[in-house]
């Protein structure tokens, strides 16, 4: 395999957990495989047998735990950087203020937005259903 996209492929976690069922596979294929122990997770692999030892058992499970967290941690700075339904967002640099962890305090803005009244007739209309509902 080309060695300049071995890495690249181990950051999509289904590729390695492929890799490490194929090698579970190919260690217990027959009744004359012994099949493979946990202590042996990291060094039954060698080019000899034509295995990458990059990218054992015991290697990939350790990238894909490696891969839940920078994916989680990754999943939750999106989160609060994107917008959500209502608009609202956080600036790329939030976690690095000293309000996000607890010290100093959050300048909050109380500013009660002026709504003007519709000129459109079907929102007055809709407004006066609405009023002669709540009145009975």
């Amino acid at each position: 395999s080309d060695p300049i996209w071995e890495p690249l492929f181990a950051f999509v976690p289904p590729t390695l957990l492929i890799k490490s069922v194929a090698d579970l596979g190919s260690l217990s294929a027959s009744d004359k495989d012994k099949g493979l122990r946990f202590s042996d997770r990291y060094s039954y692999c060698s080019k000899e047998v034509l295995c990458n030892p990059s990218y054992s058992i015991g290697v990939t499970w350790s990238w894909m735990i490696g891969l839940y967290f920078l994916y989680s941690i990754l999943g939750l700075y999106l989160e609060n950087v994107l917008p959500d339904a209502m608009g609202v967002r956080k600036q790329p640099w939030y976690f690095l203020t000293p309000t996000y962890w607890g010290f100093g305090t959050a300048n909050v803005e109380d500013r009660i937005d002026v709504i003007e009244d519709s000129t459109d007739q079907d929102v007055l209309d809709e407004e006066q259903t609405l009023k002669a509902r709540a009145n009975t």
